[in-house]
């Protein structure tokens, strides 16, 4: 059985706690490779960014190129419309026929995880991975996981083993936007990229 992890979001731009994220997850659990999955419109974020989904396409693909088990999937751009991770795992097992998913989220998507739609299918359909919010969560996160257990009994969540790593797209949009260059939140050909089609407005 094939072992896929599955990172989605906007990825808007991609930035290093992604690749980190992806990284660990890949080498902790030992899985086949890492699916970076761009949505397309979520229910609850707005783009005004201004920024194409062949710009956020290929700022992913030269994020992942150094790493042979990472790979893109435009499944979600595809589908278009409103993205739900329910739908997308639905489509993604028609596809990757003998696959265990692991869904990898950030620290904070573990405290909403309830409220996603269809959680329960989603609990059975998938594994999740969660990076640790804080310095003092792991004990915050497996109380969380244990009364998630409680309801969904089947629910299967996994912590990583890696720091909390304080980097938000919107921050990096924002330095950018004012003509500053996110020393060590981005990968450089990505800057590059943005530098060199003027996206968020960045200046060289």
């Amino acid at each position: 059985m094939t072992k896929i992890g599955l990172m989605g979001g906007s990825f808007n731009p991609i930035h290093n706690a992604h690749i980190m994220m992806g990284s660990t997850a890949y080498e902790e659990f030992k899985l086949d490779k890492i699916l970076f999955i761009p949505n397309a419109h979520t229910y609850y974020k707005d783009d005004h960014t201004g920024i194409t989904d062949e710009q956020r396409l290929e700022m992913v693909r030269l994020a992942i190129s150094p790493y042979p088990y990472m790979e893109i999937d435009d499944i979600e751009l595809r589908m278009g419309g409103i993205t739900y991770t329910i739908n997308t795992i639905r489509e993604l097992k028609k596809l990757y026929k003998d696959s265990e998913f692991y869904f990898i989220i950030g620290g904070d998507s573990l405290y909403n995880l309830g409220t996603w739609k269809c959680i329960d299918e989603l609990f059975k359909e998938t594994i999740f991975l969660s990076v640790i919010r804080g310095e003092t969560g792991i004990e915050e996160s497996m109380k969380l996981i244990e009364e998630y257990k409680k309801v969904y009994s089947y629910s299967d969540i996994r912590l990583l083993s890696m720091p909390s790593m304080d980097i938000s797209s919107s921050a990096i949009r924002k330095m950018l936007s004012e003509g500053m260059k996110p020393e060590g939140l981005i990968p450089e050909n990505v800057y590059d990229y943005i530098v060199s089609n003027n996206l968020y407005k960045a200046k060289v």
